[in-house]
């Protein structure tokens, strides 16, 4: 099956190029997530919070009057601007939680906050003096109120974090398409390769097995494929070093038909380019196509190698083997 096997081969080879992207992008995309939370928090500060308040005033008011208290609305207006205070913006303001309306841009061991869920947010908010005040004008009926922040805050993370999601996207494939024109990944020279050299199929099929345990690290490091509720905590505390991306980059260049010096490289692309515009087209559009394809993004390449797997061992008789390409399993908090 030498069509199938070089399907399977190239799979392979785009998942260990995925992987590569996938960390080398990490470095991009949390600082970008950090501006992008913060402004989650400043703009449910200042479009809102005293919205959320307002509408709860008049559900309430009835069954609870003290709600429409000045005092109440004054605190709440003066914990608004001192949340809008951060000047800088990097970092998120969240009330201290000391019973003030004083706010706070690092955690307890100094660092700068990078996001803040909503039941954090929210207790911090019950614990300012606000939410006392709130609790001692309404009682029990404060819930209802602290559960709308709630609502609407975590409505505004989810839009600020889907653009994270789509910036990560679009930088996962762009680093993709410069990782492919630096080292010289070709599409078309991949797929010449695979179809007609089995030594080449076979070097990097016999590396399958730590591929997908690499890929399975790397879709636990892929934030973008986490539950809504394990994003911020997983782009927080993503580590890759430049030796890590080192390491991979060494192992690219054993396992996949790359880079500027070989021989069947240059014999392939000399069989496709006569003339100076062949040997553009060759070069640039086999090297983007890799890289759009990259960027696909790790789980879409761990799947396609599963299902090619699965397919071949299908037509051989076999049963699928899920201990060694199945997906790791996250769980929602």
């Amino acid at each position: 099956m030498p069509y199938i096997d070089a399907a399977l081969a190239f799979a392979l080879s785009m998942l260990a190029i995925a992987i590569f992207v996938n960390n080398l992008i990490i470095f991009v995309i949390k600082p970008r997530k950090k501006r992008v939370m913060a402004q989650a928090v400043r703009h449910f500060a200042e479009n809102e919070l005293l919205n959320v308040f307002q509408r709860e005033c008049e559900k309430l008011k009835k069954s609870a009057p003290g709600i429409t208290s000045s005092a109440l609305l004054a605190s709440l207006t003066e914990l608004q601007q001192n949340l809008l205070k951060n000047s800088s913006g990097q970092s998120p303001a969240v009330p201290r939680g000391d019973g003030t309306n004083e706010i706070q841009i690092k955690n307890i061991r100094g660092e700068d906050i990078v996001s803040v869920p909503a039941n954090e947010l929210v207790n911090l908010i019950k614990r300012s003096a606000f939410g006392k005040l709130l609790v001692a004008e309404i009682g029990d009926q404060a819930e209802l109120v602290f559960d709308s922040f709630f609502n609407k805050y975590e409505g505004v993370r989810a839009i600020f974090r889907e653009t994270t999601r789509r910036y990560a996207t679009q930088v996962s494939m762009f680093a993709g398409v410069l990782v492919a024109l630096a080292l010289n990944i070709n599409t078309f020279t991949l797929v010449t390769v695979y179809i007609g050299d089995p030594q080449a199929r076979s070097a990097i099929i016999a590396q399958s097995e730590s591929l997908v345990l690499e890929a399975q690290k790397a879709i636990i490091a892929d934030c973008r494929a986490k539950p809504a509720a394990e994003f911020d905590a997983c782009l927080e505390n993503s580590l890759v070093t430049k030796e890590t991306l080192e390491r991979q980059k060494a192992q690219l260049a054993e396992m996949i038909p790359m880079g500027w010096n070989g021989k069947t490289l240059q014999e392939i692309a000399a069989s496709f380019k006569s003339t100076i515009c062949d040997q553009f087209l060759y070069y640039f559009l086999g090297c983007f196509l890799t890289g759009i394809l990259a960027g696909l993004g790790t789980p879409f390449w761990f799947d396609t190698v599963r299902s090619i797997t699965n397919f071949t061992r299908a037509v051989s008789g076999k049963s699928p083997e899920p201990t060694t390409v199945d997906r790791p399993v996250t769980t929602t908090q």
